[in-house]
């Protein structure tokens, strides 16, 4: 019970941690995604992208989250588990608007350092939105 409490309690702390250390976008839209988990098999994989946690390739660890990369276009997740004779395992998961959030892809396009794209309407920002008014005034 008390190891249960104590486990409970570095939980929330590290959630407390990781909402004030990180920017989750304008209205803090991408808080409504946080700690999802979304899966997606690939051959013979099945790797799940957890929103602001880790990922995974089947028991395999890709990463914890690390940071947003540009405008809340690229999840960067780092220090997955060490390949043999090789780095650690990263994955950088790519997002776009999308009309569905799900998990589209994932790729290993160097030795343990994996590729993804990820849709969402939580991508779908205000300047998404004015690209496309630009676009249908043309």
């Amino acid at each position: 019970l008390d190891k249960k409490k104590i486990h409970t309690t570095n939980e929330k702390n590290s959630n407390t941690e990781k909402l004030e250390s990180t920017n989750w976008g304008s209205d803090n839209v991408w808080l409504a995604l946080l700690d999802e988990c979304f899966e997606l098999k690939s051959g013979e994989f099945t790797y799940k992208i957890c929103i602001g946690g880790e990922a995974r390739q089947g028991t395999t660890k890709l990463g914890d989250f690390k940071k947003w990369e540009g405008s809340y276009e690229t999840m960067v997740y780092e220090n997955g588990e060490k390949c043999w004779k090789g780095p650690k395992r990263s994955i950088r998961v790519k997002v776009r608007c999308g009309p569905e959030t799900k998990l589209l892809s994932v790729e290993e396009p160097e030795m343990c350092v994996y590729a993804s794209e990820f849709e969402t309407p939580a991508a779908c920002g205000t300047s998404t939105r004015l690209n496309d008014s630009e676009h249908s005034e043309l």
